[in-house]
């Protein structure tokens, strides 16, 4: 996978910070675990930030679930029907999810 550049507003010399995904930081991680170099020196020769480096080998050590993982609930809602029998009724299901800062997204089924 491809490093993807993106540009770094808040410097004005106008960096390109890199952003890496996890598999890019783990083979990172193993070569570093295998280098005799220090962190500081590693990440210096790699143009890695220190807090970038220590925020990922702390995650990666400690099994720390990315972004990306789902809960699979299809078995709970397999041969349910949400399909509501009398439409004045109240919704067959209703989701709500508080994202923090005052916001709550509402699902309702129709």
């Amino acid at each position: 996978m491809q490093s993807l550049p993106i540009k770094n507003n808040r410097t004005k010399s106008r960096k390109l910070r890199t952003i890496r995904r996890e598999t890019e930081w783990q083979s990172l991680l193993s070569e570093y675990a295998a280098s005799n170099l220090s962190q500081k020196a590693f990440c210096e020769s790699h143009q890695l930030s220190m807090s970038s480096f220590y925020q990922w080998k702390k995650r990666l050590s400690s099994g720390e679930p990315n972004e990306t993982n789902f809960i699979d609930i299809s078995d709970q809602v397999r041969g349910h029907s949400f399909e509501q029998e009398n439409p004045e009724q109240t919704p067959a299901y209703q989701i709500e999810l508080e994202l923090g800062f005052g916001i709550v997204l509402r699902v309702r089924s129709v």
